[in-house]
C-alpha cells in the first residue's frame, strides 16, 4: 500500500467510506470547482440479524466491487492520482497505548522515534494488524509536560497516543481489488472519527467535545480534547438497532418492512393509532439505550471530566432526533451540564452525513 504526502495542490481522487450495511464513494477532478466533476456513488447491502463476521466481510467487499467498477466506469480511464479509504465501525480498533524511553544520557526528543515506540508497543499482541493512524496526546520530559519537540533533551520521556490498527488480510484485500481497477494509483486509510474532526472542529465553538458517530450497527463515542480524539469507545446500537425491536415486538415481520415503518413514522404518514404505538416502542428503544450508554461510559465522566458539547453525526437522518433525545437525556440524569446538541446533516440529500463528513475532512487535509 502506498502513502503519500499532505501537500495540497488540485488533482483528481477518490474517497471510499467503508461502514457496515453500505459503502459510498466519490469520483472528483478538476481541483474540486466544477460541480460536474464530482460523482456520487453507492452501493448498500443487508444486515441480517446477527451476521456473522465472514458474512459481513463477504457482503461488503461484493458491495466494494461494485463501487470500484461504477467509479472505473466513471473516471473513463483516466487515472485518479489518489484513492482514500475511510474505515467506519467495525473495520479498525482504536487504542491507547503509553510508553516510557529512559536512557543514562540525556538524549534529543524526536517524535518519529516516539512514535515508533508506540507502534511498537501497540503491535506486539496485534502481529495480524497495521497501524494506519497514529496521534501523540501528550509527551512528558523530565517530569514536565511539553508541546515543541524542537531542541529538547531529556533522560526519561513518556508518551500517550491513540493508535487506530486494522488487520493486514483486509487492508490487502482492499490493495488487490483497488488495483483491478486503479493499478498503482497511490492509497491512503484514514478512520472516521479522527478525519471528521478536521472538519468538525471548524464548526464547533468548544475545543473540546462529544462526537457521536452512529452508523448502522454501532455508534462510535469519540472524546475530543483541543480539536483532537484522545479516546473512543464503541456502543453496539444504531439504526439497525431500532429496527430490531420493531421486528421482536412483532409490530413489523422482517428489516424491510421496519424499514418502512421507521421511515412512515418519521415523515408523518403514520395513522394516529400506529403513530402512538410506535411512539411507546421508540420511548422504550431510548431507555434501552440509555442504559447501554450509562455502562458505557461509567468510568468516563467524573467531577473532574465532563464535556459541555455534544456534535451527533448519524448513517440515517430518521434516527437524529432519536439519538439526541437520548444523550440529552443522559447528560440531565448526570447533572452534567450541556450547552447544546449539535446535528450535522449532510448538504447532498443523497449522502449520509458521515460521509459528507468525511468528504470534507479528507479535502480539508489534502486539497
Amino acid at each position: 500500500m502506498t502513502f503519500f504526502s499532505t501537500q495540497k495542490k488540485d488533482s483528481s481522487g477518490i474517497i471510499i467510506f467503508l461502514s457496515s450495511g453500505q459503502i459510498e464513494a466519490e469520483y472528483f477532478s478538476s481541483g474540486l470547482k466544477n460541480k460536474k466533476d464530482i460523482f456520487f456513488v453507492k452501493e448498500n447491502f443487508k444486515l441480517a440479524q446477527n451476521m456473522d463476521p465472514k458474512t459481513l466481510e463477504d457482503e461488503t467487499f461484493l458491495a466494494l466491487k461494485k463501487v470500484l467498477h461504477k467509479l472505473f466506469q466513471i473516471s473513463s480511464n483516466e487515472k485518479p492520482s489518489k484513492i482514500f479509504f475511510v474505515f467506519g465501525a467495525p473495520w479498525y480498533i482504536s487504542t491507547a497505548i503509553n510508553i516510557d524511553l529512559k536512557r543514562n544520557k540525556t538524549f534529543f526528543v524526536e517524535k518519529d522515534e516516539i512514535i515508533k515506540e508506540l507502534e511498537s508497543k501497540s503491535l506486539e499482541n496485534n502481529a495480524n494488524f497495521a497501524v494506519i493512524e497514529s496521534r501523540i496526546i501528550s509527551i512528558i520530559a523530565n517530569g514536565y509536560e511539553i508541546k515543541d519537540l524542537k531542541g529538547k533533551r531529556a533522560k526519561h520521556v513518556s508518551a500517550k497516543a491513540i493508535l487506530n490498527i486494522a488487520e493486514k488480510r483486509i487492508l490487502k484485500k482492499i490493495e488487490v481489488e483497488t488495483a483491478r481497477y486503479f493499478p498503482e494509483t497511490k492509497i491512503k486509510v484514514h478512520t472516521l472519527p479522527s478525519i471528521s474532526t478536521e472538519e468538525i472542529s471548524d464548526t464547533v465553538d468548544n475545543d473540546n467535545y462529544l462526537l457521536v458517530l452512529s452508523e448502522d450497527e454501532i455508534t462510535e463515542i469519540c472524546f475530543v480534547k483541543e480539536k483532537r480524539v484522545t479516546e473512543s469507545i464503541s456502543v453496539p446500537f444504531g439504526r439497525n438497532y431500532f429496527l430490531r425491536i420493531l421486528v421482536e415486538i412483532e409490530l413489523a415481520c422482517d428489516f424491510d418492512s421496519a424499514d418502512s415503518i421507521l421511515k412512515m413514522y418519521n415523515e408523518g404518514h403514520l395513522g394516529p393509532e400506529k403513530k402512538e404505538v410506535l411512539e411507546e416502542i421508540m420511548k422504550e428503544a431510548s431507555r434501552r439505550c440509555q442504559k447501554v450508554l450509562r455502562k458505557a461510559l461509567f468510568k468516563y465522566f467524573d467531577k473532574d471530566r465532563h464535556l459541555e458539547s455534544v456534535v451527533i453525526l448519524s448513517s440515517s437522518k430518521d434516527i437524529n432526533l432519536i439519538l439526541k433525545n437520548i444523550f440529552t437525556d443522559y447528560y440531565i440524569g448526570q447533572n452534567t451540564k450541556v450547552d447544546f446538541v449539535k446535528l450535522l446533516l449532510s448538504k447532498n440529500l443523497e449522502q449520509s452525513s458521515l460521509f459528507s463528513s468525511a468528504v470534507s475532512g479528507i479535502k480539508n487535509l489534502y486539497f
